[in-house]
């Protein structure tokens, strides 16, 4: 009986030992254009969001769960939530979050993100946590190997997909403002920025653009790569309360 009672316990310990649970990934974006009402004094309209995939374990996924706060000791706000998992995103979620403040000052404060996800079963994944405003990563492989030129590539066939502009200050260097661009051209499909030039200046702005690149020199056609709808579809808001007064 007892040897009985043993393979039993083993079992039970075996299938929970196997068992594999939720798991998910998230990247924090930030865009910022020059407010329109700005003067002498530049303002900014600033934009948050994440990109998240989340995919099933041994059972079907049911919901995203979140939580925000300021990290700043003196603004208490915070908020906790979750957006249900449709049926048809049971077995894997690729969407985005929208994250919006009350006032623009708010974007210029810490605000830290935290995300997991939950199943069927209970299972729960890590909780990533995200940080806003969004920082740069000097050390980013692919940025640092994507080229920048103020010339277009003769030695490779490429079409061009679109043109990206960086906004810079006096206090901006010159390889912040390429960085700026490889990103906005790696977000655009892109493989390389090329025709690098300066397109405007003001008193305290100077206006940088490239041209966003994709090689082409293949042998046979490739079939183009599926958007992810994390691109375009909204899974959900997370909308920071306003302060007290």
């Amino acid at each position: 009986m007892r040897a009985l009672v043993l393979l039993i316990v083993l079992a039970s310990l075996a299938r929970v030992a196997h068992a594999a649970g939720p798991t998910l990934t998230a990247v924090p974006h930030q865009q910022r254009t020059r407010a329109a009402d700005a003067g002498i004094v530049p303002l900014w309209d600033t934009r948050w969001w994440i990109t998240l995939r989340a995919t099933r374990g041994d059972a079907a996924l049911v919901r995203i769960e979140y939580s925000a706060r300021f990290q700043e000791s003196t603004d208490p706000r915070s908020l906790a939530g979750g957006f249900d998992v449709g049926d048809a995103d049971r077995d894997a979620v690729s969407d985005r979050i929208v994250v919006t403040c009350p006032v623009r000052p708010d974007y210029e404060k810490k605000l830290r993100v935290k995300l997991r996800v939950s199943d069927a079963n209970g299972a729960t994944s890590e909780w990533v946590e995200l940080d806003f405003p969004v920082r740069a990563d000097p050390y980013d492989p692919v940025i640092n190997a994507m080229p920048v030129s103020i010339a277009p590539p003769a030695e490779r066939r490429s079409e061009i997909l679109g043109t990206v502009q960086v906004e810079a200050d006096d206090r901006m260097r010159i390889g912040e403002v390429k960085d700026a661009l490889k990103r906005k051209a790696r977000d655009h499909g892109g493989d390389a920025a090329v025709n690098f030039r300066m397109v405007s200046s003001t008193a305290d702005r100077v206006t940088f653009a490239a041209d966003v690149v994709r090689y082409v020199d293949v042998t046979e056609p490739v079939p183009p790569t599926p958007v992810p709808p994390s691109s375009d579809r909204v899974l959900g808001e997370i909308a920071m309360p306003a302060a007290r007064r």
